[in-house]
């Protein structure tokens, strides 16, 4: 476990790559060779790639399995320059704590450390001081940054989140103008009979006696107490009862099999690569037009978030302003 990843995943939203060089054969792409340097100067702070790596693993590993060449190249840039702003914005808000002369007191870091512990090393210290060790840290290195994660969350909800308010008239306006987008998805009262196939000869048998089950349920049989008989998926005792769901939850095959199952009916079997399954529809509903009264937290989410990146965009701006920042990699090289 990368012990900065637990510090910064919730700040650096996974975004974070660092300067690379690495070679490039003619079919694959071969692991990067990391250059440590300086990346950024923020005041006296020095951002180093150093500083970075660690908490990439990740995001990097996906982008090479998927990309390659220029488009790997684009990529990483991209989400290397928004990790680098992520970083030199962590240290504006940091140093502007400061400026204030604020401060947290030791013993909320003590608080978030223990829960930390408690949460990924099941408590036991030891192994936190292993990871760090692993990771190249000391316990108050990693402790500092701990803290400096705490007063960048703080600050956070100090300057956005108490003075974002929307309100029920721009919800209403937001919903008038996109009025044909909001959607109530179609869902179904559904119940469920699962015969599992773990083995060719298990699949087999388990062929035999869905069609035997679907010929009874056919012939009139209760599905519930065929369910609570044969099934052997998670609601089986319930007489294979989900309730009202999304068929979007289930898996292609089921969530097609449902499109043509009308209220009332029992579905063909649907043979699947864990098993064979038979649905009941007791009950559906079709996507409909959404009102605003369905509408107004959904909207009320969207245009307070909007509304807190401008005001968190405008605050970074006026931080800048009156801060040295000098920006010194902020590209890569593919050989």
């Amino acid at each position: 476990m990368m012990i900065r990843n637990s510090v910064f995943t919730a700040f650096a939203l996974g975004l974070i790559l660092p300067v690379l060089c690495f070679a490039q054969g003619a079919d694959t792409v071969e692991e990067p060779v990391f250059i440590d340097g300086v990346a950024a100067y923020v005041n006296e702070h020095v951002i180093t790639v150093g500083d970075i790596v660690p908490i990439i693993q990740v995001e990097r590993k996906r982008l090479y399995s998927q990309y390659q060449g220029d488009e790997l190249a684009g990529r990483l840039k991209v989400v290397y320059d928004s990790a680098l702003n992520l970083l030199i914005e962590k240290y504006l808000i940091v140093d502007s704590y400061e400026e204030q002369n604020l401060r947290i007191p030791d013993w909320v870091v003590d608080r978030r450390v223990t829960e930390i512990i408690h949460d990924n090393f099941g408590g036991d210290k030891s192994r936190l001081m292993d990871a760090l060790e692993k990771d190249g840290l000391s316990y108050q290195e990693w402790w500092d940054e701990t803290q400096q994660f705490i007063i960048v969350e703080v600050m956070k909800d100090t300057h956005l989140n108490d003075s974002v308010v929307v309100s029920p008239e721009e919800i209403k306006k937001e919903y008038e103008k996109n009025k044909g987008s909001y959607k109530v998805p179609g869902r179904v009262e559904l119940r469920m009979i699962f015969l599992p196939a773990e083995s060719e000869k298990a699949g087999a048998e388990a062929k035999k006696k869905a069609g035997s089950i679907l010929e009874s349920l056919r012939g009139g049989a209760d599905f519930e107490k065929v369910a609570k008989k044969y099934s052997q998926e998670e609601h089986a005792e319930e007489g294979g009862y989900w309730g009202w769901i999304e068929p979007s939850v289930l898996n292609s095959e089921l969530a097609g099999a449902l499109k043509v199952v009308k209220a009332g009916q029992i579905s063909k079997i649907i043979e699947t690569a864990d098993g064979f399954y038979i649905l009941k529809v007791e009950d559906r509903e079709e996507e409909r037009d959404a009102s605003l009264q369905e509408m107004q937290v959904q909207i009320g989410r969207k245009l307070r978030s909007e509304k807190m990146k401008e005001m968190y965009d405008a605050w970074m701006e006026r931080l800048k302003k009156d801060a040295y920042v000098e920006i010194v990699q902020s590209s890569f090289s593919v050989n």
